[in-house]
Parts: structure tokens; C-alpha cells; sequence
């Protein structure tokens, strides 16, 4: 399933690579096809609908950075909550 998704982000973020700037059209196409990523990689439509969500509102009003792309911009959005979605960021329970 990962190997699958990383294939998939990783062609939907190349197209965004010449954009110096996001548009809502744009931010609307490239979250619609990660749903659809998702939901092809047997992610529930819930569980992918709330993803998309989160990262939506994450982009929301975000400047671009000099020094990167529009699709550097995104992975970095799509990475940070995907690693939260999956739990990144927790600490391990040590058990005594």
C-alpha cells in the first residue's frame, strides 16, 4: 500500500512543479486525486475524506516560500500530516 501511494503522490506532486504559485483549482484538483490515491489503496472513504480535510486546511492561505516549488510546499503539507494521521510525533510507551 505504501509503495503504491508514494508512486501515486509522487507522479500528482510532479505535475505541480512548475507552478510558482497554488490556485484553489489547482489545491481542489491535486486533493481530489489523492482521495482518489487513497481510496485506491484500500483506505477507507471516511478515513480518506478526514485526510484530505486535514491537509485542505493546512494549505489554506499558505504562501509559497521563495525557495520552494508549489509541489516542494505540498509534499512538505501532505508529509507532516500524513506522519500525524499515522501517528508520528508519539511517544513510545515503555513498559517497566
Amino acid at each position: 500500500m505504501f509503495d503504491f501511494l508514494a508512486q501515486k503522490f509522487s507522479n500528482l506532486f510532479s505535475v505541480f512543479g512548475r507552478d510558482k504559485k497554488l490556485s484553489p483549482e489547482s489545491i481542489d484538483t491535486l486533493l481530489a486525486q489523492v482521495q482518489d490515491s487513497l481510496i485506491e489503496a484500500d483506505v477507507p472513504l471516511d478515513v480518506a475524506r478526514a485526510f484530505v480535510d486535514d491537509v485542505r486546511a493546512g494549505l489554506a492561505g499558505m504562501q509559497l516560500h521563495k525557495a520552494l516549488k508549489a509541489d516542494e510546499q505540498i509534499m512538505k503539507v501532505v508529509y507532516e500530516k500524513l506522519e500525524s494521521f499515522l501517528g508520528g510525533g508519539l511517544q513510545p510507551v515503555l513498559l517497566v
